[in-house]
């Protein structure tokens, strides 16, 4: 789903070459990255656990961090807790 989202970044970059940079709450905004309520909802998270912990879109490439803390999935894993991938497709495990 990180990756998903990092993919969206990309794309709503193309149109926004100025900016705004999109945050969190641009998740789920049809004029942000344009999920649908329940789009990142799956047994292991839910949309709730996603945010843009950083992004500029006004570099090139674009700059991203995303974040996802596993809080509200049906089994939310306990180790790792959280999730974090960048532009550069560094996913890391946060304990």
């Amino acid at each position: 789903m990180l990756g998903t989202i990092g993919t969206a970044i990309r794309a709503y970059a193309g149109d926004h070459l100025d900016g705004p940079n999109p945050t969190t709450a641009d998740i789920f905004s049809p004029s942000g990255l344009g999920f649908e309520a329940g789009d990142l909802t799956g047994r292991y998270f839910a949309d709730d656990d996603f945010s843009i912990v950083d992004c500029d879109v006004t570099t090139s490439p674009v700059q991203y961090t995303i974040r996802c803390d596993a809080a509200n999935g049906i089994e939310p894993p306990t180790n790792p807790s959280a999730y974090t991938l960048n532009q550069s497709g560094h996913f890391e495990a946060i304990p």
